[in-house]
Formats: structure tokens, C-alpha cells, sequence
């Protein structure tokens, strides 16, 4: 009588424990973009002088108009603002749709108009180490830098529809639902083994560390699962505004990839950080989909386009 309280007290313990960790790994993901926006936005912003550097009018004009064509409500619009973000990349966090809205950060080389606007002295490689801009592969990375108003909408326009998702709910149902099967899993082989009864307190350590590490490949999976969906959402819903979004599309990620080679030469660990080809060196998980995989769709996409107008000239000279 007595074992079976005892083991009756460690089922509902598991029960517990499992239930608290569901929804502390849930809330882990949610609430840094619900309640932590301004945090981040601390930490990513760049900063000119005393004070944040200013979203260019000529960038923030094209935010505002792609903003205007997006299809949402209009109190869920006023929920999503710019900054201008530290580095080369562009970055959003938090969603339209949650209550503190979404921030999304635009990197101060959108403001270049010309290989001239590029201020020198505000790049630095690992935080303080200049860019020798004179060599081939500083010069490569200068001319990465500048982007046309097409390359430029098209990322405006992806990083919006990013923010349309409600991505970090899905990260949290995503870590309720491994953390659920790595209790589940740990429970079963607990009862199976009679690890209870035996009292083997090592072993179930053992099996507890098992199945935790268990439930957190199933969550990379599934996270790296949801972003690889995400990214293919957002580049198809820009390329589906127009040809000249599909042509800005291929010229951002082929400029991107320009730059990561130029990075890979004059970074100290940059050939750690990038491949040959420009994509983000990675080793067994893949955090978000390849740039090479980007720049080929929408490459596709622009030849099938100007095919169907190859075509469609074609049959109209036929006809006349």
C-alpha cells in the first residue's frame, strides 16, 4: 500500500513537471517578443552620437507604402514600427498580431545611394578592427552594399510578412509539444523499467537526461521545420507583388551573398561563419534556409516571368 502511494506521488510529480515545463519553454519563446520588444530594440539598434540613428525618409517612404498595401487591419499596422539596426542584417521581432506589436530593424547600408555614401568609419569588423577597404575583398564589400529601391522593397515588403505571423506563438506551441513528449517518453521507460520500485535513482537520472535531450532535438526540428516554412511564406508573398519585386528579390540575396564571401575573406573567423558560396556555415541543424536556395527560386521565378513575356510577344506579333 505504502509503494503504491509512493509511486502514485512520483506519477503525479512527473505529471507536474512535465506540465511546468511545457509551459515554461512556451512562455521562454512567446514572451521576449511580447514584453520584451523594448529590449531588444536597445540592444539592436544603432547608434549615432548621443542618440539612435534615424530611419532614412527615402527607406522609411517605402516602408510606409508597403505597409499600406498590406492586407491587415489597420490598428494591427499601427502596431509595427522601423529602427535602424547594428549590422548588416535585417531583423524583426514580436508580431502584428500580439499585443506588443512587432519592431522591425533596417541596417544603415539601406541609405546608401552610391558607393560614395558609404561611411567608412561607422563599419567594423568584430566590433572595433577597420575594413581595409583597398583590398579586392574590402571593395567587394563595399559594392555589396549598395542596394536599388526594387532590392529594397522586396526586403521591406519580406520582413513585413514575417511580422504578419505570429511566429513566436508557433516557437512556443512548438517547445509545449517536445517538452510533452519528452516527459511522456521518460514516464514510459520509468514504468517499463521499474525504475520507481528499484529506486535507481542514478539510472533514472540517466533516463532523464535522455529523454530531455530527446525533446529539445525534437524542438530544434521543429523550430528549424517552422523557420524554413516562414522564409519560403515571405519571399513568395513579395515576389507575388509584381515582377519588379521578384528582380529586387534576386538582386538582395545575390548582393548578400556578395557580401558574405567578401566577409568570409576579411572577417578573422570568417571562413567559420560562411561558405565559399555565401550561405551561413552551419553544421548539423539548419537555422534558416540557405541564401543560394532564396536567390535560386526567385531567379527561377524572374526567367518563367520573362519567359510568359517572351511568349506572350510572340503570339501578339503571330496575331498582328
Amino acid at each position: 500500500m505504502a509503494s503504491h502511494m509512493a509511486y502514485s506521488k512520483a506519477s503525479s510529480f512527473v505529471r507536474i513537471g512535465g506540465v511546468v515545463a511545457a509551459l515554461g519553454s512556451s512562455m521562454a519563446c512567446i514572451f521576449p517578443h511580447w514584453l520584451g520588444l523594448d529590449y531588444y530594440r536597445q540592444f539592436l539598434q544603432m547608434y549615432q552620437g548621443i542618440g539612435p540613428l534615424p530611419v532614412s525618409e527615402d527607406v522609411l517612404k517605402i516602408a510606409q507604402e508597403e505597409l499600406k498595401d498590406m492586407d491587415l487591419a489597420t490598428n494591427l499596422k499601427e502596431g509595427i514600427t522601423f529602427f535602424t539596426a547594428y549590422g548588416f542584417d535585417l531583423v524583426h521581432k514580436g508580431s502584428a498580431k500580439m499585443k506588443g506589436g512587432a519592431i522591425i530593424g533596417v541596417p544603415s547600408y539601406f541609405y546608401y545611394k552610391s558607393e560614395q555614401d558609404v561611411t567608412r568609419s561607422d563599419i567594423r569588423l568584430s566590433g572595433e578592427k577597420t575594413v581595409p577597404w583597398q583590398s579586392e575583398a574590402g571593395e567587394r564589400l563595399q559594392r555589396s552594399l549598395i542596394i536599388g529601391p526594387d532590392a529594397q522593397r522586396f526586403a521591406i515588403a519580406r520582413e513585413l510578412e514575417y511580422s504578419r505571423h505570429q511566429y513566436p506563438v508557433y516557437y512556443g506551441i512548438a517547445a509545449a509539444m517536445s517538452s510533452i513528449v519528452a516527459f511522456s517518453v521518460y514516464n514510459y521507460v520509468e514504468i517499463r523499467i521499474g525504475l520507481r520500485a528499484k529506486k535507481m535513482k542514478r539510472l533514472q537520472a540517466v533516463v532523464l537526461l535522455i529523454s530531455a535531450g530527446f525533446g529539445g532535438t525534437l524542438y530544434l526540428l521543429l523550430k528549424d521545420s517552422l523557420t524554413a516554412y516562414l522564409d519560403e511564406k515571405a519571399d513568395g508573398a513579395a515576389a507575388a507583388k509584381g515582377e519588379s519585386y521578384v528582380r529586387g528579390g534576386a538582386e538582395f540575396y545575390e548582393k548578400m551573398l556578395r557580401r558574405n564571401v567578401a566577409l568570409r575573406t576579411l572577417l578573422p573567423a570568417g571562413a567559420s561563419r560562411y561558405t565559399p558560396h555565401g550561405n551561413d556555415n552551419v553544421w548539423v541543424r539548419t537555422v534558416s534556409t540557405p541564401y543560394t536556395i532564396r536567390y535560386d527560386r526567385l531567379k527561377d521565378k524572374l526567367a518563367e516571368i520573362e519567359k510568359q513575356a517572351t511568349l506572350g510577344g510572340a503570339s501578339a506579333e503571330a496575331k498582328s
